[in-house]
């Protein structure tokens, strides 16, 4: 939820680092599924930063836990 009120305050890089946050806290849990919809909210608001190629990194970071959950 506070990721959500970040983003529509656009404060997208404290959206981004509590995504972050919280996929490595899923991945923790185990939660590999989770991890990676994290991964790719983190992605998306590096997007909206302007930083393309750390954008690339987590949407590729997201794929991966797509495949192995």
């Amino acid at each position: 939820k506070a990721c959500t009120c970040y983003r529509v305050a656009e404060k997208y890089d404290l959206c981004r680092d509590l995504s972050i946050r919280l996929a490595d806290l899923q991945i923790q849990k185990g939660s590999t599924f989770f991890a990676a919809k994290s991964y790719e909210q983190a992605a998306q608001m590096t997007q909206q930063l302007q930083d393309l190629p750390t954008a690339a990194k987590y949407f590729n970071k997201a794929g991966e836990l797509y495949v192995e959950g």
